[in-house]
């Protein structure tokens, strides 16, 4: 049995993860870490919702803040009497699992941040959730017409309440919040 020094482990990192050699105890601690980030993705970003709740609640608020012309804090009501868009896409987490294909329908995160009117100079904008989770996109990203705050999926009422869609990106970034808490949508000049 060999063992890999120290300073040919740091060299063999270096080159990068393709030319790697992979020695066993390597592999077991890298399999370890993909899973407990996988496990701590579903745990912190809720990707299966242990809510009872069938419908959205009332009180629920959204709520956008940060470098725009007007706050705006919006009700369910709100959101629902805004022009809705529907976008059918897939639910992919990092670790390649896919949830499946479903057509999400919600207010263009765009509109919204069109009705608030974005300050020039902001390059992102931060969504936090009631839980602690947050997540980001940039200006750019968070204006293409397939991103969403959605309030179904597949014609039903979601009992994860509001979720942003994210078409294209992982399952991290599609936010979801239970409406009896805030969810805040900042846009600011951060990186």
């Amino acid at each position: 049995m060999s063992y890999m020094l120290l300073s040919d482990l740091a060299r063999n990192i270096s080159i990068g993860v393709l030319n790697m050699r992979w020695n066993p105890w390597m592999i077991a601690i890298a399999s370890s870490v993909v899973v407990v980030l996988v496990v701590a993705a579903f745990a912190v970003n809720g990707m299966f919702s242990a809510s009872s709740d069938d419908d959205l609640t009332e009180g629920g608020v959204l709520q956008i803040t940060g470098l725009v012309d007007d706050q705006l804090d919006l009700s369910i009501d709100d959101l629902r009497s805004m022009p809705n868009t529907t976008v059918y896409s897939e639910l992919i987490c990092v670790s390649g699992h896919s949830f499946g294909f479903f057509n999400w329908t919600g207010v263009s995160l765009g509109y919204l941040l069109g009705q608030s009117g974005i300050v020039e100079g902001a390059i992102k904008v931060a969504f936090y959730a009631d839980d602690g989770y947050s997540t980001d996109l940039t200006i750019d990203d968070a204006l293409r017409e397939d991103v969403i705050v959605a309030y179904e999926r597949d014609g039903e009422p979601m009992q994860e309440n509001l979720k942003l869609v994210v078409p294209g990106k992982w399952g991290y970034k599609w936010i979801q919040v239970d409406t009896s808490g805030y969810k805040w949508i900042q846009v600011d000049t951060l990186s």
